[in-house]
């Protein structure tokens, strides 16, 4: 037998063995995956606080995982944390778990580039039967930080929602802001204009200038009302809301229908009902109160 026949025949004797082997092993294993992979700022700067949300994605979730995170870095380990800890666990059912990964700058932090990479990783369950091998599964997160000190303001508005109300509450919208820029900021004004079911009457129009700044890198609904000094009757309503940005240019607009309700029993008759528990309460201890001091007499 020359030399290349003997190289084939063992190594079919090796492929052999292997599938043998495997072919009486169970390995428990299931589809993990990371989303985003990366986490990259550039606009950072001494004392930023950044906030990033990435997916832990399972394609098997049957049982809880237990879970643990590495932060691998020579410079901003301290820097890094997350909301659940480096220690938690997805509950059975939950395909996709949503981690909080927060990153704060020190305030005597040195400008330049940083990089670290985030290790999460599944903890294997022991091995319950013979011959079965527990594999731990895991991915990796990559962190490029740029930390400068240019200051920038940037944001935008990615939603207006108006809001259906009861009669006699003030007109409500939701306004969406995303700063993207690496100090707190948010629009200045914005208007509310009232028409009638038709669209084509104008009622009433107000304006909220009390946004409140949001903080840099993150995205936050704020929750206005217009109080107006006309009464809606229950109906249909269209809503014209209006953001405006410094100089007074629109950033973003809607027009959309919403609606009036008439106030439910308890919305109209609460705080009279209890006024009258309260006086009825206080009435009887104070007749009680009397009652005992003529008994003593």
């Amino acid at each position: 037998m020359n030399s290349t026949s003997k190289i084939i025949n063992i190594y079919t004797k090796t492929l052999f063995s292997l599938l043998l082997f495997f072919a009486g092993t169970h390995i428990a294993l299931a589809g993990f995956g990371i989303s985003p992979p990366s986490i990259k700022e550039d606009r950072l700067v001494k004392g930023s606080h950044l906030e990033k949300t990435i997916y832990l994605v399972q394609g098997n979730p049957k049982k809880d995982v237990n879970m643990e995170i590495v932060v691998d870095s020579t410079n901003i380990k301290d820097w890094i944390s997350f909301e659940q800890g480096v220690k938690f666990v997805i509950p059975a059912g939950v395909q996709q778990f949503p981690l909080s990964v927060i990153i704060n700058v020190p305030e005597d932090a040195q400008f330049g580039i940083y990089k670290a990479f985030i290790r999460i990783n599944t903890k294997p369950e022991k091995a319950t039967e013979a011959g079965q091998v527990a594999i731990a599964l895991g991915g990796r997160v990559d962190v490029d930080l740029t930390v400068g000190n240019k200051i920038i303001y940037e944001y935008s508005v990615t939603g207006i929602e108006i809001f259906d109300i009861k009669e006699g509450k003030n007109l409500k919208a939701s306004v969406v802001v995303k700063n993207t820029g690496n100090a707190p900021a948010s629009p200045s004004n914005s208007s509310f204009e009232l028409f009638n079911k038709y669209g084509n009457i104008r009622l009433a129009y107000a304006e909220n200038n009390n946004f409140k700044k949001t903080p840099a890198f993150q995205e936050k609904p704020e929750i206005l009302e217009f109080p107006i000094d006309i009464r809606l009757a229950p109906g249909e309503y269209w809503g014209y809301v209006k953001v405006y940005n410094e100089d007074g240019g629109i950033i973003k607009e809607m027009k959309t229908v919403f609606n009036v309700y008439e106030r439910t029993f308890l919305d109209k008759y609460t705080i009279p009902i209890l006024f009258i528990l309260v006086a009825l309460f206080l009435s009887f201890i104070f007749k009680k109160k009397i009652l005992k001091i003529i008994l003593r007499k």
